[in-house]
Parts: structure tokens; C-alpha cells; sequence
């Protein structure tokens, strides 16, 4: 994850998902752009995201 102190935009990095019915699952809710993608972030980066975003709110 990198979070750019210029913008505050956040870039996640992570296994690129391609299983059609996980993909179609998300596409119901959220439909992707044709220049977006889908990456699985591991459980163990919870405490990592939100430390950025509570990093974030302190400014």
C-alpha cells in the first residue's frame, strides 16, 4: 500500500482477482471501469489500511 502526501490518494497493490464469478459477483454492486481491476487484499492488511486512514484524519 502507498499513500501519496500530495494528493492523499491511496494505492493498493495485491493478487490481481481473475475468477469470473467472484468478478461477476462484484460487478452486481460496484460495475468496474474499463481501466479498473480488482486485487485481493489479505486480512492481515486491515490494521495497515486503517492506520493510513487514521493517519489521514490527524491532519
Amino acid at each position: 500500500m502507498f499513500r501519496d502526501e500530495e494528493t492523499e490518494d491511496f494505492f493498493f497493490q495485491g493478487e490481481e482477482v481473475t475468477d469470473k464469478e467472484t468478478l461477476e459477483r462484484l460487478a452486481v454492486d460496484s460495475p468496474l471501469l474499463a481501466t479498473e481491476a480488482v486485487v485481493r487484499l489479505p486480512s492481515r492488511m486491515i490494521d495497515i489500511i486503517l492506520e493510513a486512514c487514521r493517519d489521514r484524519e490527524l491532519r
